[in-house]
């Protein structure tokens, strides 16, 4: 073990009763993303998303995120239906938000950050991508897609 070597991050072991749709997504992600997703401070929130989430409902991406400015861990997932945070706070049980995509008004991002609002109220979430790079930009990718409302002008 080299004495100034770069450490490699503390990673966790896929639980047994993970859904077959998280651990895909976790299993396909590159090594580089891998690393993040499976971030031992994250685990409550993805065993919350596990578990409170419909069976009908599938998990089709994943990426692992902070919540600004309160840098609670956690992750955002897109499913066949919803745009789900799942944060784990300093203190305190994790939180799951999940937004239906039809209400999503503005998904914005970079190879950082995203920032959703969504609802009548106007709300907003906005999280930071501490491992950044490619993968991110693709979760983003498939979110923008997927919240993209058609242009009501065009024929």
């Amino acid at each position: 073990m080299p004495l100034f070597g770069k450490r490699s991050p503390a990673v966790f072991e896929l639980p047994a009763d993970l859904r077959s749709d998280i651990r895909s997504v976790l299993d396909s992600a590159p090594p580089d993303a891998s690393g993040w997703l499976r971030r031992p401070d994250a685990l409550p929130a993805l065993m919350l998303l596990n578990a409170r989430l419909p069976a009908e409902e599938a998990i089709l991406a994943l990426v692992h995120c902070l919540k600004m400015p309160q840098c609670m861990k956690g992750y955002l997932a897109l499913s066949s239906s919803r745009l789900i945070y799942a944060f784990k706070p300093e203190t305190g049980d994790p939180q799951l938000t999940a937004i239906p995509l039809g209400a999503v008004s503005q998904f914005v991002f970079d190879a950082g950050m995203a920032v959703v609002e969504f609802g009548p109220e106007r709300r907003e979430i906005d999280v930071g991508f501490p491992g950044g790079g490619q993968y991110s930009l693709q979760v983003c990718e498939r979110v923008r897609a997927a919240t993209q409302k058609p242009d009501p002008y065009s024929i």
